[in-house]
């Protein structure tokens, strides 16, 4: 799996764990909902199981409320340093 899948899966799960400590029946089903996305193609990505390509990142990292800043910075680390 590549840094940038292995970044991004983190910032997800960081954000899976922010709505579920706000809404405490937050559901992971209803988490792949608000990116609509299906449910099993996410516990993928978030187990580590599938990489995450530069499309994937992009509109995911939207959906989470990344800043285009992150999202570059996240896809293009040596131009951020």
């Amino acid at each position: 799996m590549t840094k940038r899948s292995e970044l991004f899966r983190a910032k997800l799960q960081d954000e899976f764990q922010k709505r579920v400590a706000t809404h405490r029946k937050y559901s992971f089903r209803a988490f792949a909902h608000s990116l609509k996305m299906d449910p099993s193609s996410l516990h993928d990505i978030m187990k580590g199981e599938r990489a995450v390509g530069e499309i994937l990142i992009r509109r995911l990292g939207e959906k989470i409320g990344m800043t285009l800043e992150e999202t570059e910075r996240l896809l293009n680390p040596e131009t951020s340093e």
